[in-house]
């Protein structure tokens, strides 16, 4: 259950299967899922924090990733 810091509800998956990405080469690569709160609309990235190497994955034309800059 992940709750909103601002609203203090419970937030509903609103998408499963998302990709985090390190901006710097993009090889590294975290499944997520969407969170989003029903009362304010704040949204989170959630990942178990296993990441997986791919090699092509430094293609940032995939609308659905999210790049992280670090």
């Amino acid at each position: 259950m992940h709750i909103c810091a601002n609203c203090k509800k419970e937030m509903r998956c609103i998408k499963t299967g998302m990709s985090i990405r390190y901006t710097e080469d993009g090889s590294h690569v975290y499944p997520a899922d969407t969170f989003e709160c029903s009362e304010c609309g704040a949204r989170i990235a959630y990942s178990s924090g296993n990441n997986y190497y791919q090699e092509n994955a430094k293609d940032k034309s995939i609308l659905e990733d999210i790049w992280m800059d670090i």
